[in-house]
């Protein structure tokens, strides 16, 4: 039973890890930039905790196909998934409506900071 818990957290431990420091990312930019640069603007609503929701499991996702989560870790994929979810955020981001767009900085903190997981 003990053997069995220590497989799931080491499969899920990372993974989990990489989404919560996404997460705290995602907060620290999106509270830094309402109340440095548009504290009037009211983004707190639940489209914008979905749509940073879907840029996460981008990134998660994308580092399970490019093999971050893997024993045996391959660096350059790692950091072409790296390119190809911050690649997809982006594009996702500009055909949202406007009414449901924020700030280009909380998406591009969320690809450095996907970068910096990835070092």
């Amino acid at each position: 039973v003990i053997f069995i818990v220590g497989q799931i957290i080491q499969k899920i431990g990372l993974p989990l890890f990489d989404v919560l420091l996404l997460m705290v990312s995602f907060f620290i930019a999106l509270t830094s930039w309402r109340l440095l640069i548009k504290p009037t603007y009211n983004f707190y609503s639940n489209a914008i905790g979905l749509i940073l929701s879907l840029f996460i499991l981008i990134i998660i996702l994308s580092n399970f196909y490019a093999g971050k989560y893997d024993t045996l870790q391959k660096r350059g994929s790692t950091f072409l998934a790296t390119f190809v979810s911050g690649t997809l955020m982006l594009s996702f981001y500009a055909v949202l409506p406007e009414h449901l767009r924020f700030s280009r900085g909380i998406v591009v903190s969320g690809f450095v900071t996907s970068l910096v997981l990835n070092r």
